[in-house]
């Protein structure tokens, strides 16, 4: 059986106790691929003593597990200190904090033999796992991090036999370098387990109502991700201050600054404190667990997905789709490649961002046939997204599948 290594970007482990959609889907690749062993898989990821012992379900994938000492950590906590100042300086430069991981990694790769890499994002990883094996070299990118602002960029690209992008936006932005060729480039769109929000029961909902003491008669407007600006939280805050106090309707925040880590930050209190005039309109519920996810998206009526930075594509829609259930976002990025006109509202970003997102909801929760129009619209597109589609294209791309070069 031809042998893939997967190697996962961050401290986040694999499997995805932790969240992460970079991780969710590296694990949406080895429970797939436990279904169809197409190949053996070899998983490179942080240690998580949690992790390792969800590890031992797995029989068509192996796990080898980085663990910092404590002079690394101090070591990288000292190099993301100086790459914050870089970034906020627009120095196009960045020091790896990846060192220790990296070599870590080839000098597995000197005595395994593999048919392709599949290196997940971490750009700054390709380089020295070129030089430490013979194997196609895969880099999957799911955010902007590989364009001509980029370091090395040139480098990165010429070391990479494949480039699998999340949407066309991340494919354009990585044609920016002039080294970058087109037959190089794939388009691979995120995936879900989309049954998974099909088959949310009426118990299930009812269960998750009582939980949080949700209204019945409340219409619930959901926002679902990560407390940072750029996913333009506080925009969606102020535009609900534009509802009709007197309709009975609350906005729902789920999620937190870095996925299961239920810290607040500056930004976070900001969102607090424009909250408090809201009272009792606007929950916010902090990071839930993902299998909660798909009952969440089922209980709203509206989800809001209002990101003002260059969203490079987000499950988020494919979620909100699958659950049947009325999408309003922004035009940034690669977020409306994953819609189509009639399962998504699309509200231009601008200095009238959140009164048009205002007058966008609440027509939503007025205007009961377009909710049943979204919703099927939405079901049917959620179904291009599947697990299943997006192993096999994945296995296809990086060239060990039937189709092997």
């Amino acid at each position: 059986m031809k042998k893939l290594a997967i190697i996962s970007p961050t401290n986040l482990p694999i499997p995805a106790i932790k969240g992460g959609a970079v991780e969710t889907g590296i694990q949406q690749i080895i429970d797939e691929n436990e279904k169809k062993k197409k190949v053996h898989i070899d998983i490179f990821s942080y240690y998580d003593k949690l992790a390792e012992e969800k590890s031992k379900k797995y029989k068509e994938t192996d796990f080898y597990y980085y663990k910092e000492n404590k002079i690394e950590e101090i070591r990288n906590f000292i190099i993301r200190s100086l790459n914050y100042i870089f970034r906020k300086l627009n120095i196009k430069f960045k020091i790896n904090t990846r060192r220790g991981y990296a070599k870590y990694i080839q000098t597995i790769l000197r005595k395994e033999k593999y048919e392709a890499i599949l290196i997940k994002n971490a750009v700054d990883l390709v380089v020295p796992i070129s030089k430490a094996t013979k194997a196609r070299i895969c880099l999957q990118l799911h955010n902007d991090f590989l364009n001509k602002d980029i370091y090395h960029n040139r480098q990165i690209v010429n070391a990479c036999d494949r480039i699998i992008t999340n949407s066309e936006y991340i494919k354009k932005c990585v044609l920016t370098i002039e080294e970058a060729k087109q037959t190089k480039i794939f388009i691979n769109k995120n995936c879900l387990e989309v049954e998974r929000f099909y088959n949310v029961t009426k118990q299930e909902k009812e269960q998750l109502m009582k939980k949080y003491n949700i209204n019945s008669k409340n219409q619930i407007i959901l926002f679902s991700g990560r407390m940072v600006p750029q996913k333009g939280i506080k925009e969606l805050l102020y535009s609900i201050e534009k509802l009709p106090s007197d309709m009975n309707w609350k906005l729902y925040v789920i999620g937190s600054k870095w996925f299961s880590q239920n810290t607040k930050d500056a930004f976070q209190k900001e969102i607090m404190e424009i909250s408090r005039k809201l009272g009792d309109k606007v929950e916010f519920i902090g990071f839930v667990q993902y299998n909660e996810i798909p009952i969440w998206d089922k209980v709203a009526n509206v989800i809001v997905f209002p990101s003002i930075w260059e969203e490079p594509a987000g499950r988020v829609a494919i979620e909100a789709q699958a659950a049947g259930t009325p999408l309003i976002i922004s035009d940034a990025g690669g977020i409306k490649e994953y819609v189509t006109q009639n399962s998504a509202i699309i509200v231009k970003r601008g200095q009238d961002f959140s009164e048009n997102l205002a007058k966008e909801i609440l027509k939503v929760l007025r205007d009961s046939k377009l909710k049943e129009n979204m919703s099927k619209a939405g079901i049917e597109n959620s179904r291009n997204y599947t697990v299943e589609h997006y192993y096999e294209e994945i296995i296809e791309e990086i060239g060990i599948g039937e189709k092997d070069e």
